[in-house]
């Protein structure tokens, strides 16, 4: 897949949009910013401004967005492994390295820094952005990115504007990306507005070249549990059931990282508890799978809904209680129903 974008990115006669089309929660998103950004042969080439498409009220918004986007990238790239002074006081993404962005754009637009900067969030609408992000690295050396404009979660967009022409919002992603020259990437779940006639008819005008995306799921269990670095003993722990854990990540059909990330980090508190108590690895590791069974399938609806918003309090209770499933064990609040699916699904599969 990187290698397939790498492609078009580095082709100079692309013209229309790269779609990279899977479905919700498998991960589009996340790769974008993980490992297409950070992979070798792009990082130090492109930069990534992901606009979200869900909950954009219209085109105008749009462009807003795009905007507020590219200068907080742009933000981002001229603070970089900057120190920042403490009369900068404190701001939001966007307003990141606001003072060093607005030196590189006052100039053309013929207004001044302080003006600039009491506008805050109102002088990017005055500012004109380029597919190409000049700016001085740390060592105060140019550099040069080229901009890749990500537009993310078109059939939602879709979806909750039907009455809006579909040409819309086609026709603005294609302004950017024909137009303006910016290399351009709209992440989607096309099995979602397949049977819209419309996109399917103006499809080809905007969009040209499309990937299917799927999970690496050792590359995608492995940036998840990254996220618990700090953690030593549950890093490592994770780290060595990875072959098993993504099974049951492909197993259960719920292939949604979302649901993967959520999963491990509310084991955290079952598993910092059993460790402190020393209970044998083995134990835990089979807790660990029956656990990670019951929260993707009651993502699916194979459990009724309730148990998931008490699962903190059952794995920090119920798995320290040498195995028994009593109502009183495991807290008032789950119902004997809610102990009985669970159950069901302990005996169900073992992975240890």
């Amino acid at each position: 897949m990187v290698e397939a974008i790498k492609v078009f990115l580095n082709n100079p006669n692309t013209t229309g949009a790269l779609l990279v089309t899977g479905k919700w929660g498998s991960g589009k998103t996340y790769f974008v910013k993980n490992t297409l950004s950070e992979a070798n042969g792009i990082k130090d080439k492109y930069a990534f401004i992901v606009v979200s498409l869900f909950g954009a009220s219209g085109i105008d918004d749009i462009n807003s967005n795009v905007k507020k986007s590219y200068f907080s990238v742009k933000g981002t790239l001229i603070n970089k492994n900057k120190k920042r002074k403490k009369d900068e006081g404190e701001g939001n993404s966007l307003l990141t390295g606001v003072a060093n962005v607005l030196g590189e754009i006052e100039a053309p637009l013929g207004i001044s820094k302080a003006i600039a900067t009491t506008l805050k969030t109102n002088w990017k609408d005055f500012a004109p952005i380029q597919n190409k992000i000049d700016f001085k690295n740390a060592n105060g050396d140019n550099e040069e990115r080229e901009a890749v404009l990500v537009f993310d979660d078109l059939e939602r967009y879709i979806a909750s504007h039907p009455e809006e022409p579909v040409h819309h919002i086609l026709g603005i992603i294609n302004e950017y990306s024909e137009n303006q020259g910016f290399k351009t990437i709209i992440l989607a779940d096309e099995e979602k507005i397949k049977d819209n006639k419309m996109y399917n008819e103006i499809k080809e005008k905007a969009i040209a070249q499309t990937l299917q995306f799927t999970s690496n799921h050792d590359e995608v269990y492995r940036i998840v549990i990254g996220k618990h670095e700090a953690n030593i003993n549950y890093h490592t722990f994770l780290s060595g059931l990875k072959r098993d854990a993504t099974a049951v990540f492909q197993d259960t059909g719920r292939e949604n990282i979302r649901s993967l990330i959520n999963a491990i980090a509310l084991f955290q508190i079952a598993f910092d508890k059993m460790f402190e108590k020393g209970i044998e690895h083995v134990d835990i590791c089979g807790f660990f799978f029956n656990f990670l069974n019951m929260f993707f399938y009651s993502r699916n609806g194979m459990l009724s809904e309730g148990w998931i918003d008490n699962a903190s309090l059952w794995v920090s209770e119920l798995f320290l209680e040498s195995g028994s499933a009593t109502e009183e064990s495991a807290g008032t609040e789950i119902k004997q129903q809610q102990l009985i699916e669970l159950q069901l699904i302990v005996t169900r599969r073992t992975r240890v």
